[in-house]
């Protein structure tokens, strides 16, 4: 993952939410084509994406201030469900993979800049806190298996959660809940267990993924339950994301309304 200032080619205007729409469209055909070998693959296969990357659906919730389009969540749901009617795999990926502009507003900007160095980059991961996290010096060591991590074979980071343990017990809260927060590190420095075997979503590539010892410094976490650092409806509170997941059976519906019409 190269590392790179943001500017560059993505330092001219803003993309518009019509140039987004227009990306999303112009997909239909090819990935309608190249169904069977996202199905066969079981995951999205390289080329496949680095298109999707090159038509930025990546960056829907980028910030505006970082000259991203910070796409409304109604806005983000009509992109994933146009790219739901042509490959309902690739819009679960690109719905999950857009996460990256919402997970940087949980960081310290100067943090989140030099993690996301370029607008394009796509988030996997799981919320559920199936990992342990040690607390150490700097930060934490965190080990785990984490299931359902869609897209993490074209990803360039995943967040994994996990109890927070201090001295060999875990922390909780006043009133006695486990601390969980969200580690960032890149898609590379987990282990992927090729384990998506399944009839339906079959490229989403949803592997199991693991860590062994590895090493989290404290300003690539975050606790989900903590206001974000970053202002907008988009950070507003930590669920705000969810009614993007409509995307994707909307688009697979209207495929079939289409196909039976």
């Amino acid at each position: 993952m190269a590392g790179s200032s943001m500017s560059g080619p993505q330092a001219g205007l803003p993309m518009s939410v019509a140039d987004i729409y227009a990306n999303a469209r112009s997909l239909g055909a090819y990935l309608k084509d190249k169904s069977a070998e996202i199905d066969e693959a079981r995951r999205l296969p390289a080329e496949v994406a680095a298109r999707v990357r090159e038509a930025r659906m990546f960056r829907l919730a980028m910030p505006k201030d970082w000259g991203g389009p910070e796409l409304s969540i109604m806005e983000q749901v009509e992109v994933i469900e146009e790219l739901s009617k042509a490959n309902a795999s690739v819009g679960w990926c690109v719905m999950i993979g857009c996460d990256s502009g919402f997970v940087a507003g949980y960081l310290d900007d100067r943090v989140a800049r030099r993690l996301f160095p370029r607008l394009d980059m796509a988030t996997a991961g799981n919320f559920f806190p199936s990992g342990r996290a040690d607390r150490v010096e700097g930060g934490y060591r965190i080990n785990g298996r984490w299931t359902f991590g869609s897209g993490i074979t074209h990803a360039d980071f995943a967040m994994s959660t996990c109890i927070i343990f201090e001295n060999g017990a875990p922390l909780r809260s006043a009133s006695g809940i486990p601390v969980s927060r969200r580690m960032i590190a890149p898609a590379s420095a987990y282990e992927i267990v090729d384990n998506w075997h399944t009839t339906g979503m079959r490229g989403t590539g949803s592997c199991d993924f693991c860590a062994t010892d590895l090493f989290i410094p404290e300003e690539h976490s975050y606790n989900v339950f903590k206001p974000a650092k970053r202002e907008g409806t988009l950070w507003r509170r930590a669920t705000t994301f969810i009614p993007k997941f409509s995307g994707v059976p909307l688009g697979a519906a209207r495929a079939m309304i289409d196909l039976v019409c």
